[in-house]
């Protein structure tokens, strides 16, 4: 039985040197079938962190992550599931996947810049749903930021003043008046403001006549 478990291992040896995703994933699996035999615990750790990196430099940073989750007290693995955390997060930010891109930006907490990357995750869309017209959506984005992000102040102005005419357009003056409160000094805002509370006026006389 020593025997064999030592041919096992040596083959195990053979695959990890050999260092191409598969050969590692065959060392991983013998190291972890032979259990407590000289070092084979360490040997599957090492596995798996050589295959991580490898997974990392060909932008599988979700394998890489479940890898680096099983040895998470193995050498720098903190460092770098951060690291893969964080370029996994870039890879979906850029496919437009805004909502699973800023939960994990949010997860890094203060590594390099996440957390301005997870604002951006809000930004981003709001800035695209305001370019469609799509105002209360933007308006909910922009309200999760601070003014002072970006520009997120104005944009939230564009969002309330847009808001605000297709509420007017709707004849819903009381909304479109409020919206436009909330746009403050933005273009004519006030003014039209005020034309919401006449408006109504207005027609109630146009019906009289």
């Amino acid at each position: 039985a020593e025997r064999s478990k030592e041919c096992v291992y040596r083959q195990a040896s053979d695959m990890l040197r050999t260092a191409t995703v598969p050969a590692l994933k065959t060392a991983q699996d013998d190291f972890d079938a032979l259990g407590a035999y000289r070092d084979s615990q360490t040997m599957a750790q090492e596995a798996r962190y050589q295959r991580a990196a490898l997974l990392f430099t060909s932008r599988q940073y979700e394998s890489a992550v479940a890898l680096y989750d099983e040895i998470d007290s193995y050498r720098d693995v903190s460092e770098r599931r951060q690291e893969a955390v964080y370029q996994w997060a870039q890879q979906e930010m850029d496919a437009l996947d805004y909502s699973a891109a800023r939960e994990k930006f949010l997860s890094l907490g203060q590594y390099s810049d996440a957390a301005y990357k997870s604002s951006m995750c809000l930004y981003q869309p709001g800035q695209q749903a305001l370019e469609n017209g799509e105002y209360l959506a933007a308006i909910e984005l922009f309200s999760q930021l601070t003014p002072e992000f970006e520009n997120t102040a104005a944009r939230l102005q564009q969002g309330y003043y847009g808001a605000a005419n297709m509420y007017f357009e709707q004849a819903d003056y009381e909304k479109a008046g409020e919206y436009y409160l909330l746009a403050g000094d933005y273009l004519d805002s006030y003014t039209k403001a005020t034309a919401c509370l006449y408006e109504p006026a207005c027609l109630l006389m146009e019906a009289g006549d």
